[in-house]
């Protein structure tokens, strides 16, 4: 498949390297979305892959052990970054990205990402350190961030913009919108959502799930993508791409691990990021177990938009914080938007559910889109069966 999905990160399940605010991986199928790497320095070695990826050569069989050392044991070059872990690098460069709007490029020399050759590397290392230093004297938290100043581009903006007034359009993952509501409980909202999907007898009835689906992708490329489901969190996700270059990319979580393959290449794991967004996709009906996989569980209130009404429950999982907004009027999930920690900051992704059929005694969600920070892609089932077979071998991975 193409690794698309993220944040970061599916057709159901991106990203991109950076830097104005630094130096020098998460996507579609958390596992799925463009992604573009890089590092202070940067890797070992770099080969461009199928859907416009640009990441590592894939790391031998030890490569949960390498994604565990000290960044700079792995990448070349690595100075201000030290420390923090190969898997957390590559999210670390993503949110670099989104925050910036940029691509590796911006601060890497495109034939040898450890060079230091451009000088917006040199000023992406001084802006990390300075928000390290503003944080230590004046938060307790990393509150000030690369986006802080630089809102999706390259040079930071000392004037307000017009189209910050009131007649921008409202958006669902705003948090400062939420009302306080002493109506409802997040027990009462859990159970109008297991309700509205048929109830528990029927939803345990329902043991997987193989769909089709058609995908648009942001630019406007197609994909047709076949998942399959087994309850409760095992996923296989398949697409292939109408762009030759893009070629085909397959995204699993087995229920512990993930792993994805692209082309030709061998079996490689998901960088932190890709992981959390794996393991969201993989729930056979999203968010259904909250209270059993999540922490931290609580109702944050109420949101209006546009005509509707949504109720707002925040849940913690890893490294994960997700506000999942259930329809007031039909009780049923519309929303999921997550926030991937990183050592800089977070990373953004949301999955939009919509067009809800009853199928099996329960309703699924015929639509879905996802967002990340660095592009977007939605998913329309075309075919679909539930209680069909499927091997448990579906979800190992090749050796």
């Amino acid at each position: 498949m193409n690794s698309k999905r993220i944040v970061y990160g599916y057709s159901s399940i991106g990203i991109v390297l950076v830097a104005g605010c630094l130096f020098a991986r998460s996507g579609r199928n958390v596992a799925h979305r463009p992604v573009h790497a890089g590092a202070d320095g940067e890797a070992s070695s770099f080969t461009v892959r199928p859907a416009s990826y640009l990441l590592p050569d894939p790391l031998p069989e030890d490569t949960t052990d390498r994604g565990s050392m000290p960044a700079e044991k792995v990448y070349k070059n690595i100075q201000t970054l030290r420390g923090i872990s190969a898997r957390e690098l590559l999210g670390t460069m993503t949110f670099m990205s989104g925050a910036l709007g940029v691509r590796c490029g911006f601060c890497h020399a495109h034939d040898d990402f450890s060079s230091d050759e451009k000088p917006e590397k040199k000023t992406a290392r001084s802006m990390i350190l300075m928000t390290r230093d503003i944080n230590a004297k004046n938060f307790a938290t990393g509150t000030v961030t690369c986006f802080t100043c630089h809102h999706g581009s390259p040079a930071p903006v000392a004037s307000p913009s017009l189209s910050q007034g009131a007649w921008q359009p409202i958006d669902i993952a705003d948090p400062h919108r939420i009302r306080r509501d002493s109506t409802m409980t997040v027990d009462a909202v859990l159970d109008r959502y297991v309700k509205a999907l048929g109830g528990e007898a029927a939803l345990a009835k329902i043991t997987t799930r193989v769909a089709r689906a058609n995908e648009v992708q942001g630019g406007g490329t197609t994909a047709t993508v076949d998942i399959f489901q087994k309850g409760p969190n095992l996923l296989r996700s398949i697409t292939a791409s109408s762009d030759p270059k893009r070629g085909t990319g397959v995204q699993v979580y087995d229920g512990r691990a993930g792993w994805m393959l692209s082309g030709n290449r061998p079996a490689t794991n998901p960088n932190n990021a890709e992981l959390e967004n794996l393991v969201r996709q993989a729930e056979l009906f999203p968010a259904i177990d909250l209270r059993k996989s999540y922490s931290q569980v609580g109702l944050l209130g109420k949101e209006h938009i546009a005509d509707r009404d949504y109720y707002v429950i925040s849940a913690m999982r890893g490294a994960g914080t997700d506000r999942l907004y259930f329809d007031a009027a039909s009780g049923l999930l519309a929303r999921r938007y997550v926030e991937f920690n990183t050592p800089l900051g977070p990373i953004p992704f949301s999955i939009d559910y919509s067009d809800y059929r009853p199928l099996d005694g329960v309703m699924v969600p015929f639509t879905v889109k996802t967002s990340s920070l660095r592009d977007s892609w939605t998913d329309t089932i075309t075919q679909i069966r539930q209680n069909a077979a499927i091997a448990d071998t579906m979800f190992v991975k090749p050796r």
